[in-house]
């Protein structure tokens, strides 16, 4: 299914051709000359803040964006490139610690301070001394927790659970959030002092969607990568038109999408076969259908049918493909109704009818061309 997106900028398009080139043996190859890096005005716009990131070692960044567009990644590249580098770089998924662990997780506790506290626990502000904290999905924070942690990161001190002794801790905090944190402020779930107290240094992680002329370059890299990991020679290679079909793909999941994408189509390939345009198609329909089954209700009397019959298979002819979409359309109204005779009155051809349309398209798609 072809997805509708924005047409790219002609400078976008351009950057695209640049690192496309067809071989006589219809497979793709990066041009690696051509690039200096991810060639998007919006990627050399992150990278840009990122320095300017890691030059400030002391002031708090937020790095706002959709899930799977890097953040994650950005703040590894802002703590690698600071002062605090030789330093602990640590990291809390928020949405992944229980509410009334919050406190032990970031401050640490004291024996028996809580069942189960078994012995004397450092929290992450200690344990990231002199280097930086990380805190992915900073919006989920209990309201209860975040004056707590607004007064650590302005002290610079914390105390343990179960002490009342105050512990110093010198570290640089770089939050992360895909949530809209100025609409939680507005509706009085984030408090306002700490979103400012975190976001001195703002970066946003632009979606894939926005930066198509990184796909090539990413991709390129993901294929020597998932080669790596597979211990082979020489990277995997991939069809020119399956390369153009991920040029005008939205990529829900954006960055981790496509390397997801990679990593599964690599795994089908045997020896030194190259990645399919029907693969490619394939899997893009079938992820198609899986968001439609998702998101789409048939109504009463509606049959959903796969969206693989969207496809015209590789060496596939129009009748055939008109056979396959005849035999998924009736297989479909069976599985709906349930018994052959209702299937025809739904369709509105007799059951004899059903019988011959059925067996006439099963020998169409056997036929050899």
């Amino acid at each position: 299914m072809r997805q509708q997106h924005p047409v790219p900028p002609a400078g976008a398009q351009q950057h695209q051709q640049d690192h496309v080139t067809t071989l006589s043996n219809n497979l793709w190859h990066f041009n690696s000359s051509a690039s200096n890096g991810l060639p998007s005005l919006n990627a050399r716009k992150l990278e840009a803040n990122i320095e300017r990131a890691a030059r400030n070692p002391h002031f708090g960044v937020l790095i706002t964006g959709e899930t799977g567009t890097g953040k994650t990644l950005a703040a590894h590249h802002i703590h690698e490139r600071s002062t605090r580098a030789n330093r602990p770089f640590k990291e809390l998924n928020c949405a992944a610690v229980p509410e009334n662990l919050f406190e032990a997780e970031l401050f640490g506790s004291r024996k028996g301070a809580f069942t189960g506290a078994d012995r004397d626990q450092p929290g992450l502000f200690e344990d990231a001394d002199g280097g930086t904290l990380f805190l992915d999905e900073i919006g989920e924070v209990p309201l209860s927790m975040q004056n707590k942690l607004l007064k650590a990161i302005d002290e610079k001190k914390v105390k343990r659970l179960g002490t009342n002794n105050y512990i110093e801790c010198d570290i640089r905090i770089i939050a992360a959030t895909s949530l809209d944190l100025e609409a939680m402020v507005a509706a009085r779930t984030f408090r306002e002092d700490l979103y400012c107290r975190l976001s001195v240094l703002r970066i946003e992680t632009v979606p894939l969607r926005e930066r198509r002329e990184d796909i090539p370059a990413l991709l390129d890299l993901f294929l020597r990568d998932a080669a790596r990991l597979n211990d082979r020679e020489r990277p995997f290679q991939i069809e020119t038109g399956a390369v153009h079909l991920l040029l005008e793909f939205d990529f829900p999941g954006n960055i981790r999408r496509l390397r997801n994408m990679v990593y599964e189509l690599t795994s089908y390939v045997t020896s030194d076969a190259p990645i399919r345009t029907e693969d490619v198609c394939r899997y893009l329909a079938n992820f198609n259908a899986k968001e439609i089954a998702e998101k789409t209700k048939p109504g009463e009397g509606e049959i959903l049918v796969p969206v693989d019959i969207c496809i015209i298979r590789n060496g596939e002819t129009l009748k055939q493909w008109e056979a396959r979409v005849r035999k998924c359309g009736i297989e479909a109204a069976r599985r709906n109704t349930g018994r052959l005779e209702s299937t025809a009155t739904r369709l509105g051809i007799a059951p004899s009818t059903l019988k011959q349309n059925l067996r006439a398209a099963s020998r169409t798609m056997m036929c050899v061309e």
